[in-house]
């Protein structure tokens, strides 16, 4: 078993759209082979959630290009 991380700027529940859908499909087939596999996203604040069977977790949009973002949220 493989431990996946899907990153997309925009995902389910806070954004519907081609791209998220995507993520998701891609997100489900991965675990159905069985594989661990959470999605990172952006959202307004640091948190976690899940959906349809998946762990998301968010971290804050970087609107003000701080390449340190990451690396103090997590």
């Amino acid at each position: 078993m493989n431990r996946i991380l899907l990153v997309s700027d925009y995902f389910f529940a806070q954004s519907t759209g081609g791209r998220e859908l995507y993520v998701l499909n891609l997100a489900k087939i991965l675990a159905a082979l069985g594989n661990e596999v959470a999605v990172l996203t952006c959202s307004d604040t640091i948190g976690q959630y899940e959906y349809e069977n998946l762990q998301v977790y968010t971290i804050p949009f970087n609107r003000n290009n701080n390449k340190k973002i990451i690396t103090d949220q997590i």
